[in-house]
C-alpha cells in the first residue's frame, strides 16, 4: 500500500472522529508519515514510468494529498449525503489495501489519545482490528488489552471487544491449535467479559478441525459440562468421511474417560446427535456408508437416529428419510421421538405425510405413524383422520387413537358439534 493512502485514512479519522484543530491534525498525519517512511514501511521503488521515485518527492506528494483531504472531508461531513457516501467508499477502498503493520500503527495512534467517538473513527478501528485479527491475531489481542481499561466509557469499543478477541482466537486456532489452547489456559480468566461460551465453542470447533482429541480435552478446562453443546460443536467440525473416522475415535476415547455413567450417557447423546445433525443434510447413502464404517453399537445407533429425527423435525421431513427411519428404528424404541417428528411433518405438510402413509410398508413403524397422523390431522380434517385410524389393527391402540380424534375434532359451530357427536356414537365413545 502507498504511504500517501495510509496518511489519507488518518486524516479522515482526525477530521471526522476527533475534532482536533488543524495544527493537531497535521501533527498526527506527520507522525504517521514518519512511521511509514521508516524501515518498516514498504519501499517505493519505481514510478509508473519505471523510474525511481525520490523519497522526498513521495513525502511532498503525501503532504499535498494530506491538505486536499483535510479540506474535502470537512465538506463531506456536513454536505450532501451522496458525497459523504462517496467519501466513505473511497475510505473503504483505501482500508482494504492496508497492510497489517500499518493497521497496528493506526489503531495505536488513534487510541493513544486522539479519540474514537466520531465518524469515521469506528469505521477505521473496525477495519484495522479485523485486519489484525485475521493476519496477526496476537497483536490484535495485545493491542486490545493495552487500551482496554481506557475504553470502559466507550460503548462502541465495548461492543467490538468480544469480536476482536473471538476473531483473533479463531484465526490463531486455524494456524496453531496448540497456541490457541496455550493462550486460553493462561489468559482466558483475564478476558471473561470478551470470551462468552459461544466464542469458546467456536474456538473449539476450529481446533477440532485439526486436533479433535485436543478439543475434547479442552472442554473441561474451559468449564463446560460433559453434555454441553461444546461437545456438539467439536463433532460438527468433521465434514468428510476421513474427518468423521478421526472424530469418532476421539469421541469414544473421551467418553471412555468419564467415570460417571449419567454424564457419559448424556455426552454420548450430544456427540452422536451432532454426527447426525451434520449427516442429515447429506444423501442417505452417505449416512448409511458412515454407519457401516463406524460400526455403531446399539446404544450409539439409538443416539444417532434420535439426532437424525431432531434435525429432520427442524429442517423438514421427506418420504425418503421416513422410509430410512422405518427400516432403521427398532420397534418399540424412540417412539416418542418418531411421534413428535411425524406430528411436525403432518402439521407442516399433511398431504405429503398422508401420501407417504399410502406407500409405507406395513408394520409397527407405520402403525405408529398412522396413529400420530390421525390424532394430529383430526383438528382440521377429522374425516380423513378417522379413515386412517380404522386401518389400525383392532385393539387398544386403535381405541385410544379414536378417542383422541374425538377430543381434537373441531367444535366451532352446530354442524361441527353434530358430526362430532355422530363420530362418538359410531365408535362407542362416551
Amino acid at each position: 500500500m502507498k504511504i500517501s493512502l495510509t496518511i489519507t485514512i488518518l486524516i479522515l479519522l482526525a477530521a471526522g472522529a476527533v475534532g482536533l484543530r488543524d495544527r493537531d491534525r497535521l501533527s498526527t498525519a506527520r507522525a504517521l508519515e514518519k512511521h511509514l517512511t521508516s524501515s518498516k514501511a514498504p519501499p517505493i521503488s519505481e514510478s509508473p514510468a519505471g523510474k525511481s521515485i525520490d523519497r522526498a518527492e513521495a513525502d511532498q506528494r503525501s503532504s499535498t494529498e494530506l491538505a486536499d483531504w483535510l479540506k474535502e472531508f470537512g465538506k463531506y461531513q456536513n454536505g450532501n449525503p451522496d458525497e459523504l457516501k462517496q467519501a466513505v467508499t473511497k475510505i473503504m477502498k483505501r482500508l482494504e489495501s492496508m497492510e497489517a503493520h500499518q493497521a497496528e500503527f493506526m489503531v495505536d495512534e488513534m487510541l493513544a489519545g486522539r479519540g474514537i467517538n466520531g465518524f469515521p473513527g469506528p469505521l477505521v478501528i473496525n477495519h484495522c482490528f479485523t485486519k489484525l485479527s485475521n493476519e496477526q491475531p496476537m497483536k490484535a489481542i495485545a493491542l486490545f488489552a493495552r487500551y482496554r481499561d481506557r475504553w470502559k466509557d466507550s460503548q462502541h469499543v465495548r461492543e467490538i471487544g468480544g469480536r476482536i478477541i473471538g476473531d483473533s482466537l479463531i484465526a490463531l486456532a486455524k494456524d496453531s491449535p496448540e497456541s490457541a489452547v496455550k493462550w486460553l489456559r493462561v489468559e482466558e480468566k483475564n478476558f471473561r467479559e470478551q470470551i462468552p461460551d459461544a466464542t469458546k465453542r467456536a474456538v473449539l470447533f476450529t481446533i477440532a478441525a485439526e486436533d479433535p482429541a485436543l478439543a475434547f480435552q479442552m472442554t473441561g478446562e474451559l468449564g463446560f459440562k460433559a453434555d454441553d453443546e461444546a461437545l456438539g460443536s467439536i463433532v460438527r467440525a468433521a465434514r468428510t468421511d476421513g474427518d468423521r473416522k478421526k472424530m469418532i475415535a476421539a469421541l469414544r476415547t473421551h467418553l471412555g474417560k468419564m467415570a460417571d455413567a449419567t454424564s457419559r450417557q448424556n455426552a454420548a447423546k450430544t456427540g452422536f446427535g451432532a454426527f447426525a445433525s451434520r449427516l442429515a443434510s447429506e444423501d442417505i447413502a452417505v449416512t448409511e456408508r458412515w454407519i457401516t464404517a463406524a460400526k455403531l453399537t446399539p446404544e450409539e445407533t439409538g443416539d444417532f437416529v434420535a439426532g437424525i429425527i431432531a434435525r429432520k423435525e427442524s429442517d423438514g421431513m421427506t418420504a425418503e428419510w421416513m422410509d430410512w427411519l422405518g427400516q432403521t428404528v427398532p420397534p418399540g424404541t424412540l417412539d416418542a421421538n418418531v411421534r413428535k417428528l411425524f406430528a411436525t411433518w403432518t402439521e407442516t405438510d399433511y398431504q405429503a405425510a398422508g401420501r407417504w402413509l399410502t406407500t409405507a410398508s406395513p408394520g409397527p413403524f407405520k402403525d405408529l405413524s398412522i396413529r400420530t397422523y390421525a390424532e394430529t390431522a383430526a383438528g382440521y380434517d377429522p374425516e380423513t383422520a378417522e379413515k386412517w385410524a380404522m386401518t389400525l389393527p383392532a385393539g387398544t391402540v386403535r381405541d385410544e387413537t379414536l378417542r383422541n380424534i374425538g377430543v381434537n375434532w373441531p367444535k366451532n359451530d352446530p354442524e361441527d358439534e353434530r358430526t362430532a357427536a355422530e363420530f362418538a356414537k359410531r365408535h362407542g365413545i362416551d
